[in-house]
Parts: structure tokens; sequence; C-alpha cells
């Protein structure tokens, strides 16, 4: 009799502990990362990354986030770029981080890199009340595109004007 309740101790301790070992371990699922919480319109783009060999196999996920005002003109502007890990390397986030630098030199102009469940969220923010245009122009010149909104703008400008000068972005108003 003693035996048989030694064995049944046993048992149920093997049972127990592989039960709080799945509990333990298991993955408990966690929302998505949402690094924009404020804004009226969302804007987004899909591009693909190419290796040497000039095949695509990376999707990287662009996110422009535009607040406005009651007049419609954009105050504010947060582009967001998602990355998974396994192609956002530490050698390309410390480049990254170094282009991110000038953009910080910048009053009215954010950036940061966060890294959340596998992903690299990269953000630049523009706020258009504090900006001034000629400082942006002239600390981006070496970075930006010629025909770029930012090198563009003298000025605020209305989100119709934006969407349309965004125009890899497809925009909906939230």
């Amino acid at each position: 009799m003693k035996r048989r309740y030694i064995i049944l101790t046993i048992i149920i301790s093997i049972i127990l502990t592989v039960l709080i070992g799945i509990i333990l371990t298991k993955e408990t699922k966690k929302e998505d990362y949402k690094s924009v919480t404020d804004y009226d319109y969302l804007c987004t783009y899909e591009a693909s990354m190419s290796d040497e060999e000039g095949e695509s196999n990376k999707k990287i996920t662009k996110n422009l986030y535009l607040s406005v005002n009651d007049e419609e003109y954009v105050t504010s502007a947060t582009y967001e770029s998602i990355y998974d890990n396994d192609y956002f390397t530490n050698s390309l986030k410390d480049l990254t981080q170094d282009v991110l630098n000038l953009y910080n030199e910048i009053d009215g102009v954010e950036t940061s890199i966060e890294t959340h469940n596998k992903k690299s969220y990269v953000l630049i923010k523009y706020d258009y009340n504090k900006i001034n245009f000629k400082n942006l122009k002239k600390t981006l010149k070496d970075i930006l595109d010629e025909d770029s909104l930012q090198v563009k703008m003298k000025s605020k400008i209305k989100v119709n004007e934006y969407i349309q000068e965004s125009s890899e972005y497809s925009c909906i108003k939230k």
C-alpha cells in the first residue's frame, strides 16, 4: 500500500511539473506594437529589399501618420519603416542611426529606432509647427532627393497636397 502512494505521488509530481513548465514557457500572444497612436490619416506602403544578386527577399512596411489642424494643414508627419530583425542587422542599425543623428540636429524633428517582437521600427517625426524649412533643407541636402517632399516644402501644406506628393503611399482618414 505504501508503495502505491509513493508511485502515485511521483506520477502526480511529474504531471504537475510538466503542466507548470508548459504554463510558464507558453508564449502569450502580444498585441502588435503601435508606435504612433495620435494621427488623422494613415498612409501605408510596402517595399521590397534586394540582396546583392538583385533578388527581392525582404519586404519593408512603411507607414506615414499625418496630423492636421482645423484648416486641414498638416501639423505633423511621422514616417515609420518596419524591418524584420533578421534583415535589420546591427551594422545596418548603426548606419541608420548615423543618418538619424543628422535629422536630430533639426528643431522640430525627432527620430528613434525601437525593437519589439522581432521587428525594428525606425521613426522620423516632423513637427511642422516648429521646423525651420531652410535649416531642414540645408542639414539634409546630402540625404534627401531633390524631388523629396521635405525639400520642396517652404511652409506647412494642406493634407490633400501632402498625400498627392506622397503618391507611393495609400492613405485613409482615421
